[in-house]
């Protein structure tokens, strides 16, 4: 009978610890805690936390939208996709790779900050993919809803596996550590939500499931290496806007590409002559699946020439350069 009450002693000295921590604290005894608060945020919740001891979570701002941050030492930062959208962060691992999920108004999408680049993906015709943790090794774990159905998901090396609970009709992932071990959560008919774990998963060779991280835009050419004229038409009569066949300022084209995510609804930047287009249209090409076509208006003040340069960047990630004639 003794260690028990051995073991409840602990215990009651644990907390006293906790109510006297800054007496604790002088003799270097005892457990510490601390108050972790975004500077001037109205919530702050952390959800991760590193070997090196940096923490992530998300906080609401003034402006009531949901933030990502990281606290590093005794340094806060903002973590976002791009600033006036609502996201947050889910993991960080022992290199300092970020994991974490970002709002566009209609629809939720991951994403991965990694040496300072980001990342993101969708699962085709999902209106919401996160990120739920990462490891060491860089896997993903996450959760997707398509089709009104949550499935999990892990993405190993540019591959998506989805893994769902046998007979749930829903399935999310919470984390991932570094053998592959696998939390999760799961609902079946009776509505009631369970925890479960994952032992033993082998990632599939050939991805069933999304696909890997999407690529960087590519603006199209009429030689087809990406390079050189590109494959941009005067809307209104269709022919290419060529160094024969100039566009002038304040006039409509076409600019073809491809890269766009489904149903984004952020539109992409294109610059002509480095300087910013406005865009009228962005969207799927009709009758050319996987084509995409952005509608823009020549702005006032490009220099004339007969290699004008255009540049196409979307979700912070650069196409290439094509040309027009502009007089």
């Amino acid at each position: 009978m003794r260690q028990p009450i051995k073991q409840q002693c602990k215990h009651h000295l644990l907390a006293i610890g906790l109510l006297l921590g800054a007496t604790t604290n002088l003799l270097g005894q005892g457990p510490t805690i601390s108050t972790i608060d975004f500077p001037g945020a109205t919530t702050t919740t952390p959800w991760g936390i590193n070997t090196r001891g940096d923490i992530v979570g998300v906080y609401v701002g003034a402006d009531k939208l949901t933030h990502g941050f990281l606290l590093s030492g005794d340094q806060y930062s903002t973590i976002e996709f791009r600033s006036g959208l609502s996201g947050g962060i889910s993991g960080i691992n022992a290199q300092g790779d970020i994991s974490g999920t970002y709002s566009d108004g209609g629809t939720v999408h991951a994403f991965l900050l990694s040496d300072g680049d980001y990342n993101t993906w969708d699962v085709p015709g999902a209106t919401y993919t996160n990120t739920t943790g990462l490891n060491a090794r860089g896997d993903i774990a996450g959760r997707y809803v398509a089709g009104g159905v949550s499935h999990g998901y892990v993405l190993i090396a540019g591959q998506f596996n989805t893994i769902d609970f046998p007979g749930s009709t829903f399935s999310g992932l919470t984390s991932i550590n570094q053998r592959r071990d696998i939390l999760g959560r799961y609902r079946k008919a009776d509505g009631v939500t369970h925890g479960f774990l994952l032992v033993g998963f082998q990632p599939a060779c050939v991805s069933t499931g999304p696909p890997s991280l999407i690529n960087a835009p590519a603006l199209l050419s009429l030689s087809g290496d990406g390079r050189g004229q590109g494959a941009i038409q005067h809307s209104n009569t269709f022919q290419v806007a060529s160094a024969s066949n100039p566009a002038v300022a304040g006039e409509l084209l076409s600019v073809y590409f491809t890269g766009l995510v489904d149903g984004g609804l952020l539109p992409p930047q294109i610059t002509i002559g480095g300087l910013m287009a406005d865009i009228l249209f962005f969207g799927n090409t009709p009758g050319y699946p996987g084509l995409n076509q952005a509608n823009v208006r020549v702005p006032v003040g490009v220099l004339p020439g007969a290699a004008v340069p255009v540049r196409l960047t979307y979700l912070d990630r650069t196409s290439n350069e094509v040309t027009i004639g502009v007089r």
